[in-house]
């Protein structure tokens, strides 16, 4: 997958601001139609910073896997025992 979270963040917050800048006329929406639309709008917030949140979560836990990985690596390098002559 080659497009990028940022990418998807920024199409959606373009998209959101286009229909907020241009409602429907005011008399056409009914309160609780408006309520239902903020809501779903903070919903579909909500979830994409759970995904943005979780894939830095994800993508640190990966790093900090790495890394001890190396640093075992290495320790197992510097505990060899050198050959002894026969």
């Amino acid at each position: 997958m080659t497009i990028s979270f940022r990418f998807v963040a920024l199409v959606l917050a373009v998209v959101l601001t286009v229909v907020l800048a241009q409602p429907a006329r005011a008399e056409a929406l009914e309160p609780t139609t408006i309520m239902l639309i903020a809501g779903v709008a903070v919903a579909i917030v909500l979830v994409i910073a759970v995904v943005i949140i979780a894939n830095l979560y994800e993508h640190q836990q990966g790093q900090s896997a790495y890394e001890q990985q190396q640093a075992q690596s290495v320790l197992l390098i510097a505990r060899a025992e050198p050959a002894q002559a026969p």
